[in-house]
């Protein structure tokens, strides 16, 4: 039990290290940029669900990124949801936030199984952010998570999830996001 103590320890000690290593830009600005680029217009983006199976009554056809730049541009909230037929089932919700104490942007997104997320956001490169983040589990277990995203147009955008697993980096999803017009695909809206 004590050694897969340590190895646990040592492993976390490790990805302490690395997440709190600064590779990019976090500023105010950076924030701004970002929430106006993914609130503009609707705020809503689809991709459609390459999974999808039509026989299977709870397939989603697509997932949607839902943002809303609040109290005056201090909040970016973001509702995830999936398609399934006429209707939106929210599955997560989160919020960036222009952390003033910490100097960061910050990331925290709780999901409907109660998974939860703590993370930061960085910019790379002028159209290229990155969210880092501990991902908590409700039977007990943390991943080190990476969330790429690529501004690739002013109506489409690029994300790709990582974990981080046996000392290996793991590609979960990568989706290109188009932004669409208020309701489209869905006529109604379902909390779960």
């Amino acid at each position: 039990m004590k050694k897969y103590l340590l190895a646990f320890i040592l492993m976390g000690l490790g990805i302490n290290i690395s997440y709190s290593q600064n590779f990019g830009s976090s500023t105010p600005e950076d924030f701004l940029k970002m929430g106006r680029y993914l609130s503009k217009g609707s705020g809503q983006w689809m991709a459609p669900n390459p999974n999808f199976d039509p026989n299977n009554p709870r397939s989603h056809e697509s997932l949607g990124l839902w943002f809303d730049f609040k109290l005056n541009e201090k909040m970016i909230e973001l509702s995830i949801v999936m398609y399934i037929r006429d209707t939106a089932h929210i599955i997560s919700s989160g919020m960036w936030i222009w952390h003033p104490g910490e100097q960061r942007i910050k990331y925290y997104d709780i999901k409907i199984g109660g998974t939860f997320m703590d993370g930061e956001t960085y910019f790379t490169e002028e159209n290229i952010f990155v969210t880092r983040s501990f991902t908590y589990t409700p039977n007990g277990k943390i991943h080190f998570a990476l969330g790429d995203n690529v501004m690739l147009s002013e109506d489409e955008h690029e994300t790709t999830s990582n974990i981080y697993e046996n000392a290996n980096w793991r590609e979960q999803a990568s989706y290109v996001w188009k932004r669409v017009a208020e309701k489209e695909g869905y006529s109604a809206v379902k909390n779960y």
